[in-house]
């Protein structure tokens, strides 16, 4: 009945929780549990009657954690920390790699370095006769 109001109301209070996704559903279908519940009892109900009866969305997610089973919060946020320290270090190595990448490029200039040959014309030839290299443009 009060579907996209429900979610407006989920979303603000999805904020306040401090537990992981399969929580985060178990949380919406408390929502829904309970104010289908509310409109069974009363079902001229208006959508902020409801709201009154669910509580802030603050109220209503600190509720909820009530009912989960003790560590979870603390087993939530281990693992999230844990999961945002590896994104971090990931990406700060994708970031070396790709400085180091364009540093390397600026000091060769994007140009591969060649094997120079020395040629050995001995002592009997004049300087003048030696060919002489160009510079390549």
């Amino acid at each position: 009945m009060y579907e996209r109001e429900l979610n407006g109301y989920y979303k603000r209070a999805v904020r306040w929780l401090e537990c992981g996704h399969m929580q985060r559903q178990k949380f919406r279908q408390y929502l829904v549990v309970s104010a289908e519940d509310y409109l069974s009892q009363r079902p001229e109900a208006s959508f902020e009657e409801v709201c009154q009866a669910l509580g802030t969305p603050q109220q209503a997610a600190q509720a909820f954690m009530e009912i989960l089973p003790e560590g979870t919060a603390e087993q939530w946020s281990k693992r999230h920390r844990k999961i945002v320290g590896i994104s971090l270090a990931l990406m700060g190595f994708l970031i070396a790699v790709l400085a180091a990448a364009v540093v390397w490029y600026y000091c060769v200039q994007g140009i591969a370095i060649v094997e120079r040959t020395i040629i050995d014309y001995g002592s009997s030839i004049p300087l003048d006769a030696l060919p002489t290299a160009e510079p390549i443009e």
